[in-house]
C-alpha cells in the first residue's frame, strides 16, 4: 500500500508531528491521504488535533500496523476509513498524568499536594468522559460502554476491534512487489563505494544515455520487414548510396516510397544523433580547454627578487640582516 505519510514513534515526537501532518494534508489537499500508523501513544494535545486535521482534510485512510495505544487510537477519529492489519494490535485507556514528587512534606504541605492531586484527577476524569464520547461517534455505541472498555486497558485483536467498530476493515495485504533498484540509487551507490546487495543486482538498470533510449524507443516504431539499421548513421556513411538506384528486394519496402510518418522519424532520429554526437565533441575538447595553460598571477614579485639576488653577493645579504 502507497502512504503519503507515515507516523510512528511518540506522539508528539518528530516523526508524529502535528505540523508536519497539516504540511502533507496541505500538500495533497483535494486528494485522497493514505496514512499509516505505528505508535504506542503519547501526547493527548497531539493526537486530537491531527485527528481534527484528517476531519478537516476529509478524505484520509488511516491504516494501523503492528502495535498502537493511547494517543494513537485518538489520532484516526477524525479518518474518513480505518483500517487495521490482520496482525495488528489495539489499546484505548484512561488518560493519565505524570506525577512525580520527592520532597520533604509537613503536614500543610502534604494537604496542599492533595488539592493538586485532586485537582489533576477531576481533570483526568474530564478527559477520559470526552475520550470516551468521542470513540463511541465512531463505534456507535454508548460512552459508557467505551469508558468501561478504557478501564479495562487491555489490547484488542484485530477482529476484536472490527467488533467494536474502531475500524472498518482488517486487511492482509499481499508481499511488496519486487524491489526496483533506480538509476539514481545505482549511480550513488557506485561513486560511494557502497556494495549492492546480490539480491538487487538483477535489477540494475541496463547502461545507456537518455539519447539511446530515445533512438530505441524511435527504432521500436517500425516494423520488422522495414529492414532499417537505427544505429547506422547513413548521413556520414561512405557506401551509402542513392536510393533512386538501389534495387529493392521483393517483401522490403522502397525508402523513395516510405510514408511520411516514417519519413519525420528517421528525420528525428538524424537530429538526435548529430546532437549527440556534438555533445560527445565538447566533452572531449573540455579537459584541454580546462589545463591549457598556466597562469602566473604574481610575475612583478619573482622579478623584484630576482633583481636583488643579481646585484648583491651571499656575503652582503648575510651582513644585511639584522
Amino acid at each position: 500500500m502507497d502512504y503519503q505519510l507515515r507516523l510512528k514513534g511518540f506522539v508528539g515526537g518528530w516523526d508524529f508531528d502535528s505540523d508536519y501532518t497539516q504540511y502533507i494534508l496541505d500538500k495533497h489537499a483535494g486528494q485522497p491521504v493514505a496514512v499509516c500508523i505505528d505508535s504506542m501513544g503519547g501526547k493527548l494535545n497531539t493526537a486530537l488535533s491531527i485527528s481534527a486535521a484528517f476531519k478537516a482534510h476529509g478524505d484520509v485512510t488511516v491504516h494501523y500496523v503492528a502495535m498502537n495505544a493511547s494517543a494513537a487510537t485518538i489520532a484516526s477519529l477524525g479518518a474518513k476509513k480505518v483500517t487495521m492489519d490482520r496482525d495488528a494490535w489495539y489499546l484505548v485507556h484512561k488518560a493519565s498524568f505524570n506525577i512525580c514528587e520527592y520532597a520533604d512534606m509537613n503536614s500543610d504541605d502534604i494537604e496542599a499536594f492533595i488539592k493538586d492531586l485532586e485537582k489533576a484527577k477531576a481533570q483526568l476524569l474530564k478527559y477520559d468522559l470526552g475520550i470516551a464520547e468521542a470513540y463511541a461517534r465512531r463505534c456507535k455505541k454508548s460512552p459508557e460502554e467505551l469508558y468501561e472498555l478504557m478501564k479495562q486497558e487491555t489490547f484488542l485483536s484485530a477482529k476484536e476491534a472490527l467488533e467494536w467498530g474502531f475500524i472498518d476493515e482488517i486487511t492482509d495485504y499481499e508481499e511488496d512487489s519486487k524491489p526496483v533498484l533506480d538509476e539514481a540509487t545505482a549511480k550513488y551507490c557506485n561513486d560511494n563505494g557502497i556494495a549492492i546487495p546480490q539480491a538487487l543486482m538483477k535489477y540494475m538498470p541496463a547502461k545507456e544515455s537518455f539519447v539511446d533510449r530515445i533512438v530505441a524507443s524511435i527504432k521500436s516504431a517500425f516494423s520488422p520487414n522495414d529492414k532499417i539499421d537505427m544505429n547506422r548513421n547513413e548521413k556520414n556513411d561512405p557506401d551509402k548510396k542513392d536510393p533512386q538506384n538501389v534495387t529493392v528486394p521483393d517483401g522490403e519496402q522502397n525508402p523513395s516510397n516510405e510514408s511520411e510518418e516514417l519519413k519525420a522519424l528517421r528525420a528525428e532520429r538524424d537530429a538526435l544523433m548529430k546532437e549527440k554526437e556534438e555533445l560527445m565533441a565538447k566533452l572531449d575538447k573540455k579537459p584541454a580547454e580546462q589545463h591549457k595553460s598556466v597562469v602566473d598571477d604574481k610575475p612583478e614579485a619573482k622579478n623584484v627578487l630576482r633583481s636583488n639576488l643579481t646585484r648583491k653577493s651571499a656575503r652582503e645579504l648575510f651582513n644585511s640582516l639584522p
